[in-house]
């Protein structure tokens, strides 16, 4: 049996590319999250909607997502 992680903190940004990126990608707003957890275990995921998704996820739902307890 294991025991749920809970997650301590949530945050995006959205990248300041130096150079523009070539082919589709600079299209998509890519957007880069990191979630860290209470056993100290973190990641990275990334998304669309760039300057939107951002304060969504900032905002919204880290709001949800975090554990208060």
């Amino acid at each position: 049996m294991s025991i749920p992680m809970k997650i301590t903190n949530i945050r995006a940004i959205y990248p300041n590319y130096r150079q523009p990126l070539g082919g589709w990608r600079p299209y998509l707003w890519q957007i880069v999250v990191r979630v860290e957890t209470d056993a100290g275990v973190s990641g990275y995921g990334y998304g669309g909607g760039g300057v939107a998704a951002v304060e969504v996820v900032n905002r919204h739902l880290r709001e949800l997502l975090l554990d208060d307890d």
